[in-house]
C-alpha cells in the first residue's frame, strides 16, 4: 500500500470534487489529428451538454487502504420511501454505488473498507436502512471500471 501525505489527499480531493483533472488537450489533438482549438472547443461543448460528467483521477482503492470491496444485497426497511433510504446510505464515503432493484431483493450497496473489521464497523452504519441481506466479499477483481464503451 502506497504512504500518502496529507498534502496528497488534499489535491486528490480538490481534483475530484472541483473537477480539476483537465484533459491533455494537445495529446488528445496529436491523436486525433485535430487542431487543439477544436479538441478544447469540443470537450467544452461536450462538458456543458453532460456528455463528460467530469474530469476526475481514477484511484486505486487497494494502494489507499480500501482494497476490501463488498457487494451487500438486502431489503430496505422503508420501502414507501426507498429514494430516501437510497440517498441516506449513498452519502456514506464508504459508499461506492448503491443500486435500487426490482425482485427478491430491494437494494445493492457496493461498499469500500480496509479489511473485514471495518466492513463490519461500516455495516452497522447501514443496518437501519437494510434488513435481511448480507455482503459478498469479493476476493478478486477482473473488471471493475466506470469507463463508458461509446460504439
Amino acid at each position: 500500500m502506497a504512504k500518502i501525505k496529507d498534502i496528497d489527499k488534499k489535491i486528490l480531493t480538490a481534483m475530484d470534487e472541483e473537477d480539476l483533472c483537465i484533459p491533455q488537450v494537445t495529446k488528445i489533438a496529436h491523436k486525433t489529428g485535430l487542431p487543439t482549438t477544436t479538441v478544447h472547443g469540443r470537450l467544452n461543448y461536450l462538458k456543458q451538454e453532460k456528455i463528460i460528467k467530469s474530469y476526475s483521477p481514477i484511484l486505486e482503492p487497494k494502494e489507499l487502504g480500501a482494497g476490501f470491496m463488498t457487494f451487500v444485497l438486502g431489503n430496505l426497511e422503508d420501502l414507501e420511501h426507498p429514494e430516501i433510504a437510497c440517498q441516506a446510505i449513498a452519502k456514506h464515503p464508504f459508499v461506492q454505488g448503491v443500486y435500487f432493484l426490482v425482485g427478491e431483493r430491494d437494494i445493492l450497496v457496493k461498499i469500500r473498507s480496509k479489511d473485514l473489521e471495518e466492513y463490519r464497523e461500516n455495516m452497522k452504519k447501514l443496518r437501519k436502512y437494510i434488513v435481511g441481506g448480507g455482503g459478498i466479499v469479493v476476493s478478486e477483481v477482473f473488471k471493475d471500471t466506470q469507463k463508458f464503451v461509446i460504439k
